[in-house]
């Protein structure tokens, strides 16, 4: 069992893209308000104006979930970067440790 199929490979930078583009979602998302704020005096209509005003409120519990859902996801992201690196950099400095010693604690 020895070659690449034993390696484990995490692509760090798309897995930091991933909760960047989830906190993108969540703001986008959260400003649904200011943006029908800024086009209510070019729809013309204050049904239109209104239908929006009413999709807005009865979407605030669902946004409230999905919103906690990314936060959690991106939360979750960027720990396993940080754990990843963080367990990296301890074995490689347990390697170099390793190669100057003889694994007793006296210098080699």
């Amino acid at each position: 069992m020895g070659g690449k199929a034993d390696r484990l490979a995490v692509d760090l930078t798309g897995l930091e893209d991933f909760a960047h583009n989830l906190d993108t979602v969540r703001t986008t998302m959260n400003g649904t308000r200011k943006l029908f704020d800024s086009y209510e005096a070019k729809l013309g209509s204050d049904k239109v104006s209104g239908a929006l005003d009413h999709f807005e409120h009865g979407w605030k519990d669902g946004r409230k979930e999905i919103d906690g859902q990314l936060e959690g996801l991106s939360k979750m992201a960027n720990t396993a970067v940080d754990q990843i690196r963080k367990a990296d950099k301890d074995l490689a400095d347990q390697l170099e440790k390793a190669g100057k010693d003889d694994g007793k604690g006296n210098a080699k």
